[in-house]
């Protein structure tokens, strides 16, 4: 068990919700096919996927700054209040986690660009890493993140409606996609667990 394990456990067990919304989903439409609509629990889904990485993306940030200041290591280009560094050692590491948690609140990085200068903080060549991890092109990788980020964007800012036929329809929705999505992100997630760890 390292300062990473909870946070990686967290995030598996977020996805595993995310694989049973569309159980759940498939259970639906086998059974009340004409009676319901149960494609929303794919979307709730995607919803879980994506928020899923951005908290484990939240945690890796938080723990990574932990580990490094318990070790004395340094951090690159992240701003810590030099008042910080007066107070006594338990303090100190509580008011860090604490500044660290507040500073970063607010991103999201499931967007590629965000995500990297994130790990940029604590290691070199992030892409390098991941493409390598992942048997994946770069290009790839980012693709298929904007697009996902985009995913989530359109069914939870805008209902997933499709603006065709006057917005009366919502975009299709398949299980394989979903399912895709969360193999996509969980396999993403394990190589940035692994790059913190090899940091």
């Amino acid at each position: 068990m390292d300062a990473f394990t909870n946070v990686s456990e967290v995030f598996h067990a977020s996805l595993d919700r995310g694989r049973q919304l569309v159980g759940l989903q498939e259970f639906l439409a086998n059974n009340y096919t004409t009676a319901l609509n149960s494609d929303d629990c794919l979307r709730a889904a995607v919803v879980q996927t994506i928020s899923s990485f951005d908290h484990l993306m939240h945690g890796l940030f938080c723990a990574a700054v932990s580990k490094r200041l318990l070790e004395s290591r340094d951090i690159s280009g992240l701003e810590i209040p030099f008042s910080f560094l007066h107070l006594p050692d338990v303090d100190r590491a509580s008011s860090i986690e604490s500044f660290v948690k507040k500073s970063i609140s607010h991103k999201t990085y499931v967007h590629p660009d965000n995500m990297v200068e994130a790990l940029k903080h604590f290691g070199q060549h992030p892409w390098n890493y991941l493409s390598a991890s992942l048997s994946l092109d770069v290009p790839y990788i980012k693709l298929k993140q904007r697009q996902l980020y985009r995913w989530r964007n359109r069914i939870a800012h805008e209902a997933d409606i499709n603006p065709a036929n006057a917005g009366v329809d919502l975009f299709t929705i398949d299980k394989i996609d979903v399912l895709d999505a969360i193999t996509f992100f969980s396999n993403l997630g394990d190589a940035i667990i692994a790059f913190h760890r090899a940091s």
